[in-house]
């Protein structure tokens, strides 16, 4: 709007006040109709509300601009074009494993000075997609030829669930946003979402935690100092989302070759053994791993120079997890035989994994001797959960090989419902491996594992109790000298407390952060009754420390005490 100066006030009122002195309400009149048709003339509407992109043809890169604000965000800084092209579309994972689904994309698209350009892609319709799919686009979705101060992408994709969502929530949420846009409000991909949520709730309850599904969005802004943006765009987005994309300004880059999308799953570990006899039937333990937050259906192969492909299935691998699975292999001629496994996914190998296995003519003998909880007791009857165990196997003549051993729990029916496999080396004819026990609390009942490396040896473990609860024995109280010098020793009081009604046998161990640990002993408390140990220690060096007791009962810490203690 134009300012009218003083002069302009006090020549326009002058020549009104001269004709007439007597008849200044006229002259007043006259003068606020000339001050209002000035300020008519001078200011300029906002632009008018639109009613989204699908009411009209989609806008092509050589149309006008959608809005042209009256004051420009800022005065066109670079005058060299500017074009937006997108490439491919990639979408990971859309939540389904139940075939293609529907997808679309919103893009606003801001160039700091008067293009603010929205719209959905492809128009009036979606792109069918798998999991794990690129579809090729190489489409220019935005151009102009002359930038503000920054140039900003802001690409949001969608999940179809229901046609209304589309024109019930995205549609006006999008008027509002070019509205803003069209007065240089240049929204984030959060602030966008924002909008749509506002929008969702002002609409019918149907689409209250319903509606199409945001699989991820894109976003960037770039300044004169950052060439406006211009470069390739390779797999961005958040989320599942995907985009290959290129700014450009004269001549636009050639496109690049179609993009592979595949599922972080791979070979976490092969166990085999290296040892066996021509004609046994032996069996390998095959580890997947998938580090996706979702299951992946994969197909597992497993092939020999010698009989070629002797697997070929398909596996679900639970997300962020494991699935183990046992194939048989039959040795037939002696030598070394490279074994591989390998997995795919729709055709493309994700991981591989190879080994060797010596076959021989003779079969050495292999036994299990014995289990022992990690106190080397035995047999093992009575453990707390989480305690490691000791496996000792007898193979006289597998001298330096290393078995691949699995441990299963045998349920009631007589199936296998868990499998776990540990490494056992042969040594000098005597293999240990050692197992951390997994089994969950239960108050009572038997249960078995079994052991074993297939057509070599066997046994079973039987557990009486396979958690034993810690005992209702506590540290009461610690009490440490006062006064402590550098090497010189001290004495420290442990009272321990046993509400229980049997004697109890407890190891109380004494560490220092400064001097290591200074106290290993096996102590027994009557029942019901409290024991005073007296721990007599040596500090080398001054300073201050921490000092922990802990007790522990069948090899598992239940209780322990820490304390500062100042060294002179």
């Amino acid at each position: 709007m134009t300012v009218l100066s003083p002069s302009w006030w006090r020549d326009r009122f002058s020549l009104l006040l001269k004709p007439a002195r007597k008849c200044w309400p006229v002259a007043l009149l006259a003068l606020l109709m000339i001050l209002l048709s000035s300020c008519i003339s001078e200011v300029t509407t906002p632009p008018a509300p639109v009613t989204g992109p699908s009411s009209t043809p989609a806008q092509s890169p050589s149309t006008k601009p959608t809005f042209l604000p009256p004051e420009p965000a800022s005065r066109p800084t670079s005058e060299k074009p500017l074009n937006v092209t997108l490439q491919y579309l990639g979408v990971e994972y859309d939540g389904t494993d139940s075939g293609p689904d529907n997808i679309y994309l919103l893009l606003v698209i801001t160039d700091g000075y008067q293009q603010a350009v929205s719209r959905f892609l492809p128009e009036g319709g979606t792109f069918s997609m798998n999991n794990y799919q690129a579809v090729k686009l190489d489409q220019e979705v935005f151009s102009t030829d002359s930038v503000g101060d920054s140039f900003k992408v802001c690409i949001l994709t969608y999940k179809r669930h229901d046609p209304k969502w589309q024109t019930d929530i995205l549609i006006p949420s999008l008027a509002e946003i070019e509205r803003g846009l069209a007065w240089g409000d240049y929204r984030s991909a959060q602030e966008i979402l924002s909008t749509v949520d506002k929008h969702m709730a002002k609409s019918s309850t149907e689409f209250i935690g319903g509606g199409d599904q945001l699989i991820g969005y894109f976003e960037d802004v770039w300044g004169l100092n950052e060439s406006l943006g211009i470069g390739k765009y390779i797999a961005v987005g958040t989320e599942d989302l995907r985009l290959w994309l290129s700014i450009w300004s004269e001549e636009e880059p050639p496109l690049p070759p179609p993009p592979v999308l595949l599922p972080d799953v791979s070979i976490d570990h092969v166990n085999m053994i290296s040892t066996a006899t021509i004609g046994q039937t032996r069996t390998d333990i095959i580890c997947i791993r998938n580090q996706e937050p979702h299951p992946v259906t994969v197909q597992l192969k497993g092939t020999s120079l010698v009989t070629g492909e002797f697997s070929n299935d398909t596996v679900e691998v639970p997300a962020d997890s494991c699935a183990w699975l046992e194939k048989d292999f039959i040795c037939e001629g002696s030598g070394i035989v490279t074994i591989n496994y390998h997995i795919y996914f729709r055709d493309t190998e994700l991981d591989s994994w190879s080994g060797k296995l010596k076959v021989i003519s003779s079969e050495p003998h292999v036994s299990m001797v014995e289990w022992r909880n990690s106190d080397a007791s035995s047999p093992l009857e009575r453990t707390l959960g989480g305690t490691d165990v000791t496996l000792y196997v007898e193979a006289p003549g597998y001298a330096g090989e290393t078995f691949a051993a699995a441990i299963r729990k045998v349920e009631p029916d007589g199936s296998y419902s868990y499998q776990e496999t540990v490494a056992v080396t042969i040594i000098n004819g005597l293999g240990i491996g050692r197992w951390k026990a997994k089994w969950q609390p239960v108050d009572e009942g038997y249960l078995t594992y079994v052991f074993g490396v297939k057509d070599l040896c066997s046994g079973e473990l039987t557990v009486v109790k396979k958690y034993e609860p810690p005992p209702d024995v506590a540290i009461d109280s610690v009490v440490v000298s006062p006064y402590v010098v550098a090497g010189e020793p001290r004495t420290d009081t442990v009272t321990i407390r046993n509400d229980e009604e049997e004697l109890i046998f407890v190891r109380l161990k004494g560490h220092s952060s400064v001097d290591g640990e200074f106290y290993n002993l096996a102590v027994s408390v009557p029942a019901e009754e409290s024991v005073s140990v007296d721990v007599t220690a040596l500090c080398e060096s001054p300073g201050v420390r921490t000092l922990t007791y802990k007790l522990y009962y069948q090899g598992a810490e239940f209780t322990a005490w820490a304390g500062l203690l100042e060294v002179f």
